[in-house]
């Protein structure tokens, strides 16, 4: 019984009072008080019956944020500095209550039955009809209750407390680090602010709520491991199941497979004797799983159905891949220095071209199938292979493995923990293997996850790798599948990969500049972070900055900048106006953002890929991701795509600013070799005059990457762009160079404009 459309009442326990100005906020920020969690207690909303007024109307899953945006009582805190004036929110204490209607022979069916939240975001009480059932402090786990015979004929109430979080700062971008015991909490860390959103702090009840009657058996578990013989001929699915029953016998369980043509190719029911049941199937000739732009994504639906005397009892339904996963080491890797980083799947070496992946929304309650969809649609479509899910955010929706496994992105799963030293006190460490039990059971069968990870960037504030959270989750895991791949945090102790640069010009050292030669020089086995930031467009700044504050580096404009640096990294260009600074930022971005890619590509027997900072944002800002906030495309996923392409041309060159020559290489790239002979055709030209043109022929080429051509060009007294655009079936792809006086220069931000969709 879905509960999510019952009559649901919202209320905080302190009358409203009236909203602060900006003004007003810079005086006193901590206008409001926290009330006491006992305070709703006292006031009896918890009750069966409770005093009616003062409650708002809502439908489930809801964050409160929406609930007073919806009533009118706070503006959006995306737009503008608007979050400055709602940072009461979570310093209130929050109570929703629910009423539903049983029939007599509704409640008889229900006689033993759980009430089950999915999510609840994040201290919360829950009572039915005046019954206390319990509490939940952590986000990620369904809090389950048995109702205990306390469900009644006619009207029933749920009363749900939410409880303050922990004291943030709404108005400036913090790290949760910095913030006082929030690394205690077991919620998406980057809600209590990051460098790339302000602080959030969301809160409500952010997945679906049900009732649910319990029969006298019911599957517990169904982990699922699946293998393939070397040769990829014969494929082996072992099914283990867990069940609980109370005074039944006569179980059978039966155990059904459906190829991806819907083509039922096995079928078993066995009787069961125990509380554990291990079955194996075999497939011949398995239709193969494969990640994006190396074949299709067949996918087999395995159906576990717990009966007694062919009535059906509990069933539950898993969409798995037939694949074979390998790491290997890199070319020149040591064994002793480095982890194996090479991913092999169905026995091809994959390289990996992905990005990293932040939730969604800063407010959980608004995700739904069709958004995520969208994204991972966006990215599948750039030729992304791979997400990183980022220990700071979710541990994702079924939707989100779902629709990786159907578009063949490959997942890097990053359990929730990022930047922060964790504690050690048994009663955190129970708390969250529960969460770590509960996130494998769930997701583990998708057969798009292949690298299992502890958390990001833990070993910089003193979070050791023998952490207890960071040792524990490869145990569970192993218990489940023994062969999954797991580090304890990304980046690993072991060397070969390490994070960043994310900026031209970093924050340590503004007058440094990252160009291209720095990627050409290094030599990192894998690079699962790094990016470079930017602009987001004109038509995304329209929907969150007011019209009176669309000019460079306004203070609005800054409350949404996720870096400091950029103003920085365009100090080559003369920017006019805000349009000036937009193309230009979005330009040199999606210009690295090509240059990373292309240049681990050109390593390709060496490294095992690169994974960008960030593909998208929870919130509407100017930061290094590759979509804006709801799905928009920016011109850096375009750049992306031309770099991460099954066939492309990359340039290796010093970088955009030259003196008095051009010295470049020509590479191709291809993920699958083929046979075919063709052409490329080049040309350098300026000030519509053409200084070199040529062609190259390729001729039956089997490697993955490979140059074709060096190039050095004398351009001494050349003070305008100098363009060079190669084109290899009929894909037209352009570099920019010039001087300090060409890029000085109108033609240079009018040039830029020319790429990737860039606005002007």
């Amino acid at each position: 019984m879905n509960l999510n459309n019952i009559s649901w009442h919202i209320q905080h326990v302190m009358p409203f009072e009236k909203q602060l100005t900006e003004e007003e906020l810079k005086l006193n920020t901590s206008r409001w008080d926290t009330i006491s969690q006992e305070e709703g207690e006292k006031l009896g909303l918890h009750l069966f019956e409770c005093k009616e007024e003062g409650w708002y109307q809502t439908t489930l899953p809801a964050d409160v944020h929406d609930i007073m945006i919806n009533a009118g009582e706070i503006e959006d805190p995306f737009y503008g500095r608007n979050s400055l004036k709602s940072e009461w929110v979570a310093e209130r204490e929050w109570w929703f209550r629910g009423k539903f209607i049983l029939t007599d022979e509704e409640k008889k069916d229900l006689n033993k039955s759980q009430l089950i939240f999915h999510g609840l975001d994040l201290h919360a009480t829950i009572w039915l009809n005046g019954n206390k059932l319990g509490e939940s402090h952590d986000m990620f786990s369904p809090a389950i209750f048995d109702t205990l015979n306390g469900l009644l004929e006619g009207k029933n109430v749920i009363a749900v407390k939410i409880s303050p979080h922990v004291k943030t700062h709404v108005g400036s971008y913090r790290s949760a680090n910095l913030i006082k015991d929030c690394s205690y909490e077991l919620k998406s860390q980057c809600s209590y602010g990051w460098d790339w959103m302000r602080a959030m702090n969301s809160l409500g009840i952010w997945k679906d709520v049900e009732l649910k009657s319990i029969p006298d058996a019911t599957i517990k578990h169904v982990h699922v491991q699946t293998s393939l013989n070397d040769d990829l001929s014969k494929a082996k699915i072992i099914i283990d199941t867990s069940f609980k029953q109370e005074k039944t016998s006569n179980l059978q369980l039966k155990i059904s497979l459906t190829d991806p043509i819907g083509k039922t190719v096995s079928e078993n029911i066995s009787t069961i004797n125990n509380t554990i049941s291990s079955n194996e199937i075999s497939i011949d000739t398995p239709a193969l799983w494969w990640p994006k732009n190396y074949g299709d994504q067949n996918l087999y639906q395995l159906k576990v159905e717990l009966m007694n005397n062919g009535i059906l009892f509990d069933e539950k339904n898993i969409i798995i891949g037939l694949r074979k996963l390998e790491k290997i080491m890199v070319k020149n890797g040591d064994p002793d220095k480095y982890h194996p980083h090479q991913f092999v799947i169905n026995n091809e070496k994959i390289f990996i071209m992905g990005a990293n992946w932040v939730p969604l929304d800063a407010f959980p309650a608004r995700l739904t199938r069709s958004r995520y969809e969208a994204a991972i649609k966006i990215a599948s479509d750039n030729n992304l292979n791979m997400l990183r899910i980022w220990g700071g955010g979710l541990s994702e929706s079924d939707d989100f493995f779902e629709l990786c496994n159907v578009h063949g992105l490959m997942i890097w799963f990053d359990f929730p923990l990022a930047c922060a030293k964790y504690p050690e006190d048994p009663k955190w460490l129970e708390a969250y293997t529960n969460q770590i039990k509960n996130t494998i059971d769930r997701v583990h069968h998708h057969c798009s996850i292949v690298q299992w990870c502890g958390g990001n960037e833990v070993f910089a504030y003193n979070t050791k790798f023998d952490h207890p959270a960071l040792v524990m989750p490869e145990k569970e895991l192993k218990k489940v599948l023994p062969n999954a791949y797991y580090f304890q945090a990304c980046p690993d102790e072991k060397e070969g990969d390490h994070h960043g640069p994310w900026n031209i010009t970093p924050r340590w050292d503004p007058s440094e500049k990252i160009d291209h030669n720095f990627w050409n020089n290094e030599k990192r086995m894998i690079c699962t972070e790094s990016g470079c930031d930017g602009m987001a467009s004109m038509k995304e700044l329209h929907n969150f900055i007011p019209e009176k504050d669309l000019f460079i580096l306004s203070e609005t404009l800054k409350y949404h900048f996720a870096s400091d640096t950029t103003s920085h990294s365009l100090s080559h260009f003369n920017l006019e106006n805000l349009d000036d600074y937009i193309v230009a930022s979005q330009w040199m971005a999606s210009d690295m953002i090509r240059n990373i890619v292309a240049s681990h590509r050109r390593r390709i027997e060496e490294c095992a890929g690169i994974m960008i900072w960030m593909f998208n944002e929870p919130w509407p800002s100017c930061s290094w991701a590759m979509i804006g906030y709801g799905e928009v495309v920016r011109p850096q996923a375009k750049a992306f795509a031309e770099a991460a392409a099954s066939e492309t041309i990359s340039v290796e060159d010093q970088g955009i600013m030259i003196t008095d020559k051009i010295q470049a290489s020509i590479w191709y790239h291809q993920i699958n070799t083929s046979d075919m002979n063709f052409k490329i055709t080049y040309s350098l030209t300026t000030d519509n005059k053409t200084l070199l043109s040529d062609t190259i022929e390729i001729l039956d080429i089997k490697t993955k990457s490979i140059k074709l051509k060096d190039l050095e060009i004398n351009t001494k007294g050349i003070d305008t762009i100098i363009q060079l655009q190669i084109e290899l079936n009929e894909k037209k792809i352009t570099y920019l160079y010039g001087n300090e006086i060409a890029w000085k220069s109108k033609e240079a931000i009018s040039l830029c404009s020319n790429f990737w969709g860039i606005e002007n």
